[in-house]
């Protein structure tokens, strides 16, 4: 069984590696913190929930030759990259809008590996529960498999 832990902002997140079948690769809108919006990776998989859903931080990305794509070593990078190792393309459009595999994903049973990543922010923030400086936790997520590979 894979393990979720509700979020501040109310809603599930994935925090464990976990295997399941792939339905549906998009890009949404979600509400950022601080206001605004972002753009979110979400995979949604079949009779599985959550969904993998990554923020693509779109506003850090840099160009290379004409070409946007996330900064070296962020989250984003180390989630697309894990792909190549499959021989797998993710693509997006123009607009950041759609995005595709190649070949399709859709219907593949798939691995994701998660790396939890701790840091404080500030050592002067006390966690009002623990009275120790505030950890916030993140992930990094990769893709670790594909059946019929």
């Amino acid at each position: 069984m894979t393990k979720v832990v509700p979020l501040q902002n109310k809603f599930f997140k994935r925090t464990e590696s976990f295997k399941a079948v792939v339905s549906e690769i998009i890009l949404e809108d979600a509400p950022a913190y601080g206001g605004g919006t972002r753009t979110d990776l979400v995979i949604n998989f079949e009779g599985e929930e959550p969904s993998l859903r990554l923020d693509m931080k779109l506003d850090k990305w840099v160009d290379n030759k004409g070409v946007l794509e996330p900064k070296k070593f962020s989250i984003m990078s180390r989630f697309l990259e894990s792909f190549k190792k499959f021989k797998f393309a993710v693509e997006f459009n123009t607009d950041y809008t759609e995005v595709a595999t190649t070949p399709d994903l859709v219907g593949k049973e798939c691995s994701f590996t998660a790396d939890a990543q701790k840091f404080i922010p500030d050592p002067k923030e006390l966690d009002a529960e623990t009275m120790q400086p505030r950890e916030v936790t993140f992930y990094v997520w990769k893709l670790a498999g594909v059946e019929g590979l």
